[in-house]
């Protein structure tokens, strides 16, 4: 038998009432679709996962997202035997050189740059922001607004134009790239050759995360060898 004793935030989880651990409740002020969980069980029994779910989900009402790393395979075995399902994975990535999949020459795409404030600026601000909200729609969507979203950007841009129009883009700080864009998938690949090797001219690493839901990102991490399939994944228990 199962049953769960609420303290505030958190739960104190019993199993024949002896205590096997907690489960956090919180909320991200950007993100506040969903409730957030944090487990620490002293051992994770997947027969039990769905019935202290279903308990959690009674108190709060809405829709449950655990973050967690792609090794923590116990936890996730407990979390899919409750019903959770992965809905995004993040990989980090520490690049160097050396580690390009593609032949190292001049660059295909030129590449203009801007800063915050300038009209350019604001364009590629609202392009990342109508990019990232499609990507996150289904995992948790952003709630803060348009303006907290800019605020929280990068001041610089690297960034190239098809018609006159902006079509790809990158927000970057020092040797990180932050964002990606592209309205179209086969003219991305040579932004994105492009702005590495340009960034290599300046750095000897470049750093970057890369979700699955977001195929720009995705294509940039194909540009290199040698990356880690370790990830950091979202898991989330939809509302029934």
């Amino acid at each position: 038998m199962v049953t769960l004793e609420k303290h505030e935030d958190r739960f104190i989880i019993y199993r024949d009432q002896h205590p096997i651990g907690s489960a956090e409740l919180y909320h991200n002020p950007y993100h506040m679709g969903n409730c957030y969980l944090k487990l620490d069980l002293s051992c994770y029994p997947e027969e039990i996962s769905r019935e202290i779910f279903s308990q959690i989900m009674q108190e709060v009402n809405s829709p449950l997202q655990v973050m967690i790393p792609s090794r923590e395979l116990e936890q996730i075995a407990f979390l899919q035997a409750g019903g959770f399902s992965c809905k995004r994975k993040c990989y980090e990535a520490e690049t160097v050189m050396s580690d390009l999949t593609i032949p190292s020459k001049e660059s295909e795409v030129l590449l203009c740059q801007c800063v915050r404030g300038s009209k350019e600026y604001a364009q590629c601000c609202k392009l990342i922001y109508d990019s990232y909200i499609q990507n996150h729609v289904a995992i948790n969507p952003w709630s803060a607004g348009f303006d907290i979203f800019c605020e929280k950007l990068p001041d610089h841009v690297l960034y190239a134009e098809q018609n006159g129009e902006i079509s790809e883009l990158a927000f970057v700080e020092g040797n990180e790239i932050a964002y990606v864009y592209g309205n179209k998938s086969d003219r991305f690949h040579s932004f994105a050759t492009s702005l590495v090797f340009q960034l290599f001219k300046q750095y000897e690493t470049i750093c970057f995360e890369s979700d699955n839901c977001d195929w720009a990102s995705m294509t940039l991490r194909a540009l290199f060898a040698n990356q880690s399939e370790e990830s950091y994944d979202t898991y989330v228990l939809e509302l029934t």
